[in-house]
């Protein structure tokens, strides 16, 4: 079947790109995907590759794809299928300038990785992942036919499925009787209600504060004269107000972030009206 495809000049996809708000579980997606047809994917952090390439940019690319190019020579069309995955790949192959400092690093690595994915010397063996925030950050170049040209948006969940999230990180705990019995499905659409623009982390972070809160109080009702724990006595029971009090510390380091945000974004515009 795959011989035959080949001989109709059809290509395959090459480049795929997941963008979207932070937390949106972009990376996990690929993760999920690579471990359900059994490969294992070779995840590079862009910004931390970036801070390692000054001088070496295009060797360390290049390296990057050094097995899938042995085995393209070796093996032909029989080689396996070899995943990379730039994580803030924005960070890697952002617009090439000859302005911003730093540039002679980026411009090498996006030519490098052209070459790879449609140069004389493609491969046909790879299959490359990035994930971003901003994807108008990227290079136009890795966004054309034959390179990035798939761009998949993984945007915030809606109320339906903030809902499944809550009901998945909290099945854990409901399963083991960690979880008051009081607290009911309708509670759950409650928080899912409320958490307008959380992500899939932000839902995570929620309910990880209300476990946290949970276990604190184990932990006090659980404390010796000696102020020793006694660890096997801890009832650990997570009620509905550790919920409520999860949400309303996380709104307020949401408003926090957002004021945080908007006082940068002031002064940004007040120093470039003062070079003005």
């Amino acid at each position: 079947m795959i011989s035959s495809i080949y001989f109709t000049g059809f290509k395959f996809v090459r480049g795929v790109i997941l963008y979207g708000p932070p937390g949106t579980g972009k990376t996990t997606i690929i993760r999920e995907l690579c471990e359900y047809f059994k490969y294992k994917p070779k995840v590079i952090n862009g910004p931390q590759l970036l801070n390692s390439l000054i001088g070496k940019s295009e060797e360390a690319v290049r390296l990057l794809f050094e097995k899938a190019k042995k085995d393209q020579k070796n093996k032909g069309d029989s080689s396996p299928l070899h995943v990379i995955v730039f994580e803030e790949i924005d960070a890697l192959f952002s617009k090439r300038t000859s302005s911003e400092g730093g540039s002679d690093t980026r411009n090498g690595i996006v030519n490098q990785l052209l070459t790879m994915m449609d140069g004389y010397d493609a491969l046909n063996n790879i299959l490359i992942f990035g994930t971003t925030n901003r994807l108008d950050m990227i290079d136009p170049a890795l966004l054309r036919g034959g390179r990035f040209e798939l761009q998949v948006k993984i945007d915030l969940p809606n109320v339906q499925e903030r809902l499944e999230i809550f009901n998945y990180h909290l099945n854990e705990p409901r399963k083991n009787g960690f979880l008051a019995s009081n607290i009911s499905t309708d509670n759950f659409q409650q928080l899912a209600s409320v958490t307008n623009n959380y992500s899939g982390a932000d839902i995570a972070e929620l309910v990880r504060l209300a476990i946290s809160y949970a276990i604190d109080r184990s932990f006090e009702d659980t404390t010796t004269s000696l102020d020793k724990l006694n660890l096997e006595h801890a009832n650990i029971c997570i009620q509905w107000n550790d919920l409520i009090t999860a949400f309303y510390q996380c709104e307020q380091a949401r408003r926090k972030r957002e004021n945080e945000l908007k006082t940068n974004k002031n002064n940004a515009n007040d120093d470039r009206t003062d070079h003005n």
